[in-house]
């Protein structure tokens, strides 16, 4: 799926793009059988929007951990979350064709200084599928981070420095 610079923005800012949104209760260990579950349906739910056309937010609200967290799976067309779209003009210019990405975008407290993470998933998102392994990795990878800075916050910020 390729797009320019400007459509992708407008058509962010008029929020003209699928948004899904989904609710996830997990602890501690962080049960594989509910990490697989909701990255297939988060990849569904992606690939259908990209199938017909659409930009894509698939969410995940996540309860049950040490701190609130929330997931996304977003196109993008560089690796800045949706609502920093307006952002995209200092990278590149307003008619110049970029293909659509995909991109993990996890927001917590605990994740980092920022409160935000996000990662390219696949440089196409047209093949979202192929990737959900790597989603369901860098998913468990931040959860598992988010986990440690909740439980040993000094530590976490004094390794980060």
């Amino acid at each position: 799926m390729q797009i320019t610079t400007q459509q992708f923005q407008e058509l962010v800012a008029q929020q003209n793009y699928q948004q899904e949104t989904n609710t996830l209760k997990l602890t501690r260990r962080l049960a594989k059988s509910k990490l697989t579950a909701i990255t297939q349906q988060l990849c569904q739910q992606f690939q259908a929007a990209v199938d017909a056309g659409y930009l894509v937010d698939a969410q995940v609200e996540i309860s049950g951990l040490p701190c609130p967290v929330t997931a996304s799976l977003q196109t993008g067309i560089i690796n800045l979350p949706l609502q920093d779209s307006a952002k995209l003009s200092h990278f590149f210019a307003a008619e110049e064709k970029r293909t659509v990405t995909a991109n993990l975008v996890v927001v917590s407290e605990a994740i980092n200084a920022s409160g935000l993470r996000i990662d390219q998933v696949i440089a196409d998102a047209s093949q979202i599928m192929t990737a959900q392994a790597t989603v369901q990795d860098l998913l468990t990878t931040n959860l598992q981070q988010i986990i440690d800075h909740c439980d040993h916050p000094a530590k976490s910020a004094t390794n980060e420095a």
